[in-house]
């Protein structure tokens, strides 16, 4: 009976947005990284490999928590697993990245008083950035180097804001 559902269930308008996520999201983080060495020279002593892996990991976080506001948890459940599969297929450590970026986001914001957060997501925002920042350099940035996270966090959230939208 189970099988039969799998066969004849509908499928959700949103799987093939979710199917493309990661493929999307490698694009995005290798076609930034240019522009951001242009503003943030420092940058150059980041390995092109490290930089796709992390940025590409952070914006697949981006991704799935602008899905988590957009649907309910039992179609989030299902359309998490297909991009769960698009996660391994790229890298068999983006999901242990993809979660540690999930950790290091909730960190940051559990660590500021109610009153200092923002309302308009801009300090997950930063604290995206600075995930991949922390992670590409290999060591916490430098007071100098620290506000390149908002410029990275910025290029990959609004990136990837209406990946979701009008599509299901």
């Amino acid at each position: 009976m189970a099988t039969l559902s799998k066969i004849f269930r509908r499928a959700d308008p949103l799987e093939p947005q979710a199917q493309r996520l990661v493929p999307a999201c490698l694009v995005l983080s290798t076609s930034s990284f240019v522009p951001l060495l242009d503003n943030h020279p420092f940058l150059n002593e980041c390995k092109v490999d490290q930089w796709d892996f992390f940025a590409t990991a952070a914006a697949v976080f981006i991704g799935i928590n602008n899905l988590k506001r957009h649907v309910s948890r039992r179609r989030f459940k299902s359309l998490y697993s297909v991009m769960l599969g698009g996660i391994s297929q790229w890298n068999p450590q983006g999901e242990e990245a993809t979660l540690d970026c999930q950790k290091f986001v909730a960190r940051i914001i559990d660590s500021k008083a109610p009153e200092q957060v923002s309302g308009d997501n801009s300090d997950a925002t930063d604290a995206v950035g600075m995930w991949v920042l922390w992670n590409v350099l290999q060591r916490k940035p430098s007071y100098e180097e620290a506000p390149a996270a908002r410029e990275i966090g910025l290029i990959l959230a609004s990136s990837l804001q209406d990946w979701w939208d009008a599509k299901g």
